[in-house]
């Protein structure tokens, strides 16, 4: 059976860039990261019995096995806790999330400290004569 040069990309199937996967440089010769290898009887097994996230999805990291030989695909099941919304942009939704408590105070803190400074200069530059 002769190559078909025809390209067809896999519906459904979303593959999505880390930090470690953006800087990686590809050419002409090196350009393919992995092949996946699907048993359609067995996935399509598993994909029936596996809920869905609320958008639908079910999300998969690929990972390199400790003693380097090998690389697997895990589902990661990560949810966001609900009492956390700077958690919850984590999960790759890019949803404006409020400020955490903590940094509300830190913010508030820095405002503090540099109006103390400000009308502590204020105050210095006229303690002295201007010549």
């Amino acid at each position: 059976m002769a190559y078909d040069n025809k390209k067809e990309f896999a519906s459904g199937l979303y593959i999505n860039s880390t930090p470690l996967t953006s800087n990686i440089e590809t050419s002409k010769e090196n350009f393919v990261f992995f092949r996946i290898g699907i048993n359609k009887r067995e996935l399509m097994d598993y994909l029936e019995n596996k809920p869905a996230n609320d958008k639908g999805f079910i999300n998969l990291d690929v990972k390199q096995s400790a003693d380097k030989t090998k690389f697997y695909a895990e589902v990661n099941n990560y949810k966001p806790r609900e009492d956390n919304p700077i958690e919850q942009n984590r999960s790759g939704d890019n949803t404006p999330t409020s400020s955490s408590k903590y940094l509300k105070d830190f913010e508030a803190k820095k405002k503090r400290e540099q109006k103390e400074q400000w009308e502590q200069s204020k105050e210095d530059k006229f303690d002295e004569p201007p010549f």
